[in-house]
């Protein structure tokens, strides 16, 4: 006898067997928070943890007594596990992911809060939205345009070879360095009011981790870039070094170096596309020329068909005007027998 499932059953049966290193394992995550459950289920509220961008987002299942101490469209650290869960307040026919808060702390390893001036900072990025610089690239790559990019790093840094190192070919884009002492905020400040910012199609700003990272924390700095209203990349620090711009940066890289293999991914993504365009085409443009042979030839056997009936009906033609000449022959003939055996 064959088995049969209810939905909610097949479901269960499905979640279970599907298997991860994260189910159920404590992490920490970043983002910010934003309440959009109106109400309690069972005693857990159903909200979202949202990217910097804007363009990801996680639910997470918060306790009631939990849930007073975050503010929505703050950006929190929480620790907690990912499980799979039904998706019964939306659609009980949905599977979802849901990042269970475990617990809720004020300490460091727990939840970190940012300042009030960095939250006014990034909210005005999320009112202005973000460029997805990854698409904008790709756009200029595949038109065969070089992609102009301004790149910023120190008076000293040899950032410019780790990012140039890192890319199979450089033609592809139009690339300029330029130094400042990214250590003086000053000279900062007023390179990035100039108009050669503005000049290029992107932005960034390069830079090794260190004690002097401290500057792209400073909001002064972050508004410059914000109010002139262009894309801009960062790539600032080492793996653990995540300064305030880099929040709120278009695109952001851990490393320079990191930014350099985005650069060359790119030129590898828009080459796989052209080549599969040119595979497309080679195949379109065989059978294009397999067509083209078939109606030549369908074209060259339909004369030879009408050739051989004109020459069959050029044949009975003559035929016929033989036989009509043999006739009149035949008749004439009569005709003279006729008249002398008359006479």
């Amino acid at each position: 006898m064959e088995t049969i499932f209810s939905p909610d059953t097949l479901l269960d049966l499905f979640a279970s067997s599907l298997v991860s290193e994260f189910l159920n394992k404590w992490v920490l995550v970043e983002g910010v928070y934003f309440e959009t459950a109106k109400y309690e289920y069972h005693g857990y509220y159903y909200d979202e943890l949202r990217t910097n961008s804007g363009d990801a987002k996680i639910t997470i299942k918060i306790r009631k007594e939990d849930r007073m101490q975050f503010t929505d469209g703050r950006f929190y650290q929480i620790s907690g596990h990912l499980c799979f869960s039904k998706a019964q307040l939306f659609d009980s026919s949905k599977i979802g992911l849901i990042f269970f808060v475990d617990r809720l702390k004020k300490g460091e390893n727990e939840i970190q809060k940012i300042s009030l001036g960095d939250y006014e900072l990034l909210k005005s990025r999320f009112v202005n939205g973000f460029v997805n610089i990854e698409v904008e690239i790709l756009r200029l790559l595949r038109d065969n345009k070089k992609p102009k990019i301004l790149i910023l790093t120190g008076k000293e840094s040899i950032i410019d070879q780790d990012i140039i190192s890192q890319l199979s070919d450089i033609d592809r884009y139009e690339i300029t360095f330029e130094r400042v002492n990214l250590s003086s905020k000053k000279e900062l400040s007023v390179f990035l009011q100039r108009s050669l910012v503005l000049e290029n199609s992107f932005f960034a700003i390069a830079r090794g981790g260190g004690a002097s990272i401290s500057l792209f924390d400073d909001p002064d700095i972050c508004r410059i870039l914000i109010e002139k209203r262009q894309p801009f990349i960062t790539a600032i620090g080492h793996e653990m070094d995540k300064p305030l711009l880099q929040k709120l940066a278009d695109l952001s890289f851990q490393t320079p170096i990191a930014f350099g293999e985005f650069l060359d991914k790119m030129i590898r993504v828009d080459e796989a596309y052209k080549s599969e365009l040119r595979r497309k085409s080679l195949i379109m443009q065989k059978s294009l020329d397999q067509s083209k042979e078939k109606l030549e030839f369908e074209r060259n056997n339909y004369l030879s068909i009408i050739k051989e009936l004109k020459v069959k009906q050029q044949e009975q033609i003559s035929r016929i005007l033989v036989i009509a000449g043999l006739c009149i022959i035949f008749v004439s003939s009569l005709i003279f027998i006729y008249l002398s055996v008359k006479t």
